[in-house]
């Protein structure tokens, strides 16, 4: 490899470096014990919400209903089958299904983005380009189906093969003289 291959790399991971570099020094992110501190000096900071988002989350959760209008289902019933589908996956929230479709469509304008450069660069503005933008797009846009498709197969699997272990120490507790519930606790 001569430098004219190396160094596309070397940038990228240059400017990697840098931007993981300027997210850590400008976070706010404190230690368990600063924050016990600051809330033994100021009485008000021990009843906020542990749930409340922070940070990213908090920015995914305001820029969700934004996004997702776009590919929000049109019938109860396409929304009843996303929804099953993200609780299959082990995605429970109510706000599950808006921050599933904000991501498909940011993943398809990024691979919009991506494959238009990735044209531009290659062919020009030429139809191969023009066709680079479309794959790009779709397979953004169909990015987050096989994840979700992927990461409910895992969990079906999982769950097959712990069942016979939960059932056994179900019997076990229940003839030990458990009750059901305790049982179902228990394991």
């Amino acid at each position: 490899m001569d430098f004219a291959q190396i160094l596309p790399w070397a940038i990228f991971g240059v400017i990697s470096f840098g931007a993981w570099a300027a997210i850590n020094a400008f976070s706010n992110r404190s230690s368990r014990a600063l924050e016990r501190l600051e809330e033994l000096r100021d009485p008000s900071l021990r009843n906020k919400d542990p749930n409340a988002k922070t940070g990213m989350g908090a920015v995914v959760d305001m820029a969700a209903p934004a996004l997702s209008k776009a590919l929000q289902p049109k019938t109860d019933i396409e929304q009843s089958a996303l929804k099953q589908r993200l609780a299959n996956a082990g995605y429970n929230s109510p706000t599950a299904p808006q921050i599933f479709l904000a991501f498909k469509f940011a993943l398809m304008i990024v691979g919009a983005i991506m494959g238009g450069a990735f044209g531009l660069v290659s062919w020009g503005f030429h139809q191969k380009g023009y066709m680079s933008i479309v794959i790009g797009a779709g397979l953004g846009f169909y990015l987050p189906q096989a994840y979700l498709w992927w990461v409910t197969k895992t969990r079906m699997e999982r769950i097959f093969l712990q069942l016979p272990d939960a059932l056994d120490l179900l019997v076990v507790c229940v003839e030990a003289g458990l009750g059901f519930d305790a049982c179902r606790r228990r394991s």
